[in-house]
């Protein structure tokens, strides 16, 4: 392991947790000022709460994966990886922005995110030789490359799905990328591959940790399609630059698990705005239940709910949990990996 690149990438994390906590005040009263306002619907006053602050989170951490690629001069190969991981997120960035402002629909959204897959095929930054537990690494070539924008495009979209209570989606990301930081130590990576995760995956925990603070319940911003899709989008090009993609689809069960549900449910590619009945009833003490509507959607917040009616609190730290168990579970299957490749 490169001790100047940890150093360096706990820096950028540092430096990004710092400019958020101090910049999303004043974005959150230059959204109020514009109007750029959501309904909190899972709460029975309905309050208004500052919209997109993902705009600000994802602008700083394309900054932060700017500074890093001007760090990696020296190092060609891992200055390619940092800029298709910077050009990644800003395709998925620039797909947020516009369906907050423009509302994609439902075809448009998904099929514009795989085009952040894009930088990693043209530059052909990727190694298609997977790496799974008691199999080791296999030779994909042909199939990996069809599946490569799907690697990027379904954590966009499942970490987006999830994205309904206060602080569901940045909880379950930190979690994330605290499980892919700790599996870092058992898997048999070489040290590019190491650098690239550590100064790609640092920085995003920084700006989400102070995210966190802002977006947890009561949540004072909301993170917006610019926020969840550019998360989820990467955390699928980690995946691939850094040769963990088992790793991370492990992490991500309960957010793939919860996206298909949906799907299957709705019967198809449905935007959120679309769908008339709601999965979830809000009660007048607080108390969340779940609809009993055959039409309502799947979602893992139903099926939490399932069992009895839930406080918004509480069904957040249920996702948490299931988030941390499969965060767990990758981290085991990390270590299953460096074992076997001994």
């Amino acid at each position: 392991m490169d001790t100047d690149i940890l150093m360096q990438s706990i820096g950028l994390g540092v430096a990004g947790f710092i400019l958020v906590m101090l910049l999303m005040p004043v974005y959150i009263r230059l959204a109020q000022k514009k109007g750029w306002i959501g309904i909190d619907i899972h709460k029975k006053e309905k309050p208004e709460v500052a919209e997109m602050g993902g705009i600000l989170v994802i602008g700083i951490y394309l900054i932060l994966l700017s500074i890093g690629f001007l760090l990696a001069g020296h190092d060609e190969d891992l200055s390619k990886r940092l800029l298709v991981l910077a050009l990644g997120v800003l395709i998925a960035y620039v797909v947020g922005i516009i369906d907050d402002f423009k509302n994609l629909n439902a075809l448009a959204k998904p099929g514009l995110l795989l085009f952040a897959s894009f930088p990693v095929i043209l530059l052909q930054i990727y190694t298609p030789k997977p790496i799974f537990p008691f199999i080791g690494e296999t030779r994909m070539t042909i199939v990996y490359l069809l599946l490569l924008p799907f690697v990027v495009a379904v954590p966009g979209n499942s970490m987006n799905m999830l994205d309904v209570l206060n602080g569901s989606m940045v909880g379950s990301a930190i979690i994330i990328i605290l499980a892919m930081t700790v599996s870092l130590f058992f898997l048999p990576l070489d040290a590019i591959h190491q650098s690239i995760l550590f100064l790609g995956g640092l920085p995003l925990l920084g700006v989400l940790l102070a995210l966190f603070y802002y977006n947890k319940y009561p949540a004072r911003v909301f993170n917006g399609d610019t926020g969840s899709l550019s998360v989820g989008a990467a955390l699928g090009l980690l995946a691939v630059l850094g040769r963990i993609e088992f790793i991370i689809l492990v992490a991500l069960i309960p957010h793939i698990a919860n996206s298909f549900s949906i799907l299957g449910s709705i019967k198809g590619l449905r935007e959120r705005r679309q769908i008339k009945e709601r999965p979830v009833i809000v009660h007048e003490d607080g108390l969340l239940e779940a609809s009993s509507s055959l039409k309502a959607p799947l979602t893992l917040t139903r099926l939490i709910l399932a069992a009895e009616p839930l406080r918004e609190k509480q069904v957040v730290e249920r996702i948490w949990g299931l988030t941390l168990l499969s965060g767990l579970l990758a981290i085991v299957s990390a270590m299953i990996i460096g074992w076997w490749t001994l």
